[in-house]
């Protein structure tokens, strides 16, 4: 018997991001999913990784995920995921096991783009300041 299924992923964030870093394929419920997590999605990254080595290319991916996580704030579900802890301690945790001066750059500049989105978004959240 044939049963209608939901457009919704049965997967859950770990298991998603586990996929991307092992088949380096990312599809837009990836991005979706990323969007609504924040923090919870770096927690999950370091779930992944931890106690093993990390390639260049799972860092350069890692990077993307943390941008995607924090790229519209208004869509993280939960209040207390939307302050980027965890992204801040994973970027300084490969800022110190990369070498590549090109990865190092962009990992300054997730870093640069992820406090300016959140302050950006504090600063709207605040409302407008009266003179």
């Amino acid at each position: 018997m044939a049963q209608a299924t939901s457009g919704q992923s049965v997967y859950s964030t770990e298991q998603i991001i586990t996929n991307v870093l092992r088949r380096g394929v990312w599809e837009g419920q990836v991005d979706k999913r990323l969007r609504t997590e924040g923090d919870a999605a770096a927690v999950v990254l370091t779930k992944i990784i931890a106690g093993r080595d990390v390639s260049r290319s799972e860092v350069d991916t890692m990077l993307d995920m943390l941008l995607s996580s924090f790229s519209e704030f208004g869509l993280i579900e939960s209040a207390a995921e939307r302050e980027p802890r965890t992204p801040l301690f994973l970027l300084r945790h490969f800022d110190c096991v990369v070498y590549d001066a090109v990865l190092k750059k962009k990992i300054a500049d997730t870093r640069k783009s992820i406090l300016e989105a959140f302050a950006k978004f504090k600063a709207t959240e605040a409302g407008p300041t009266v003179q």
